[in-house]
């Protein structure tokens, strides 16, 4: 059963905007223009939200969403993505670094805080309202990073009172449901590792060492790596061709570090010659 290797994952990360519309003013603009007062709104930004410190938390909030993104898969229109089981401390581990980067970002946003507050009736001018500013320990609490777990809801366990030819219905309709998402997500799986492959094909013959500022960074062959290892961590249908794809990865294309793919033009090739075959792979898979 799905909700026996499975687990579905939320996350929302909160932070004040500083941006709050003022009533008395969009009633003033609105009569100065003849215009309805429903169609104008003003809108004032309370403090500086150009400060890195509040640019950085906004960065680290970025980072989040992106890593979670990275690190689940989609299951369904409200926010919930999918992971294995296994692969759940994978999961904790990476978002608990970046939720620690958030926090810190937090931190330092707030120690500058009442410096913000305090250059806000230079800047708002008769806009100024003392009472749109919270404490410092009330601001605090507007910045949250919330992750939710849940299993799987399985077919089975619908339990409502109507007949059973209804009930059956209703039962075939979710795991019809199910079976579909299980088959976005794998679809999703080999499209990703398309991705990171293709990157590195492109990258390594576009490689010339004796052009004047050719690179190939760590990243290359890192992201790589990193398909290889989140591959299984996602396979919640159990293909045996992610699994299967994600060993062909891990061996093939991650033995040689960049270093040595920079100085080794036979390795280069080499390296670049099975991820295209591993890309055919990919496209047969999915042409299945």
């Amino acid at each position: 059963m799905l909700s026996e290797k499975a687990l579905l994952v939320r996350v929302s990360v909160k932070h004040p905007s500083f941006t709050k519309t003022d009533k008395a003013v969009s009633l003033e603009v609105a009569d100065s223009k003849n215009a309805n007062k429903k169609a104008v709104k003003v809108h004032k930004t309370v403090i500086d939200t150009t400060h890195p410190t509040y640019t950085a938390v906004k960065k680290a909030r970025g980072k989040i969403y992106n890593l979670f993104g990275r690190e689940t898969a989609p299951w369904s229109e409200d926010g919930w993505h999918i992971i294995k089981a296994q692969g759940y401390d994978r999961f904790t581990e990476a978002m608990r670094e970046a939720r620690d980067s958030f926090d810190v970002a937090v931190a330092d946003f707030l120690k500058v805080y009442p410096e913000l507050v305090d250059q806000a009736p230079d800047r708002l001018g008769d806009l100024y309202d003392a009472g749109l500013f919270p404490s410092v320990e009330d601001c605090k609490e507007l910045f949250y990073v919330d992750i939710e777990v849940r299993p799987v809801p399985e077919a089975g366990d619908f339990r409502v009172a109507m007949s059973a030819d209804d009930k059956q219905k209703i039962v075939k309709q979710i795991q019809h449901k199910n079976d579909q998402r299980v088959k976005e997500v794998t679809t999703d799986l080999f499209d990703r590792a398309y991705d990171v492959v293709n990157n590195m094909v492109q990258r390594l013959e576009a490689f010339d060492p004796d052009k004047k500022g050719a690179k190939l960074y760590d990243s290359l062959v890192g992201n790589v790596r990193d398909i290889a290892e989140l591959l299984p961590s996602l396979n919640v249908g159990d293909d045996p061709r992610l699994e299967r794809l994600a060993k062909e990865i891990g061996l093939r294309l991650t033995e040689s570090d960049t270093e040595t793919l920079k100085k080794d033009e036979s390795k280069r090739r080499q390296v670049t010659d099975h991820a295209r075959e591993i890309m055919d792979q990919i496209d047969d898979f999915i042409s299945q």
